[in-house]
């Protein structure tokens, strides 16, 4: 796993909604865990991505020194 800033995890999370078409940018962890909660069960075209995005919100949550 590449260790990312968490500017960078935002960036790659914002990279992974485009990705998917979504007209959706996330800038913070209050909007990131809005989107988490809100997609965690969803069928739609964000639980796609939802398990990347996860994983990138736990990055932030355990910080780079936890990895």
């Amino acid at each position: 796993m590449i260790l990312l800033g968490e500017k960078d995890i935002f960036i790659e999370i914002n990279r992974l909604l485009e990705d998917q078409g979504m007209d959706l940018r996330i800038n913070d962890m209050d909007e990131l865990t809005d989107f988490l909660e809100e997609y965690e069960a969803d069928e739609s075209e964000a639980s796609e991505v939802y398990e990347e995005i996860r994983e990138l919100y736990d990055q932030l949550l355990m910080g780079a020194g936890m990895w």
